[in-house]
């Protein structure tokens, strides 16, 4: 099963991903997180049962969060 998820934060050697639209937290080992990943990265997982057996940075939607985060950022500024 295909899914999206999103690096919540790191925990020594442990990332904790929330993922699904009900942000199911899952724990994995930090050295299996692709390179280049941080709090806030995004990504494509494919899971069997609880297990990743796949996981890949999602480029476009960390784009569209970024783009919806300055949007609401540039209105916060406009009503100062």
């Amino acid at each position: 099963m295909k899914e999206i998820a999103v690096l919540d934060r790191i925990e020594g050697n442990h990332a904790v991903l929330l993922v699904g639209n009900s942000e199911k937290e899952k724990t994995i080992e930090k050295s299996l997180l692709p390179p280049g990943s941080r709090e806030g990265t995004w990504f494509n997982v494919e899971l069997s049962g609880d297990e990743i057996l796949k996981i890949t940075i999602d480029q476009k939607e960390a784009e569209e969060v970024q783009k919806r985060v300055r949007a609401k950022m540039a209105m916060l500024r406009r009503k100062k």
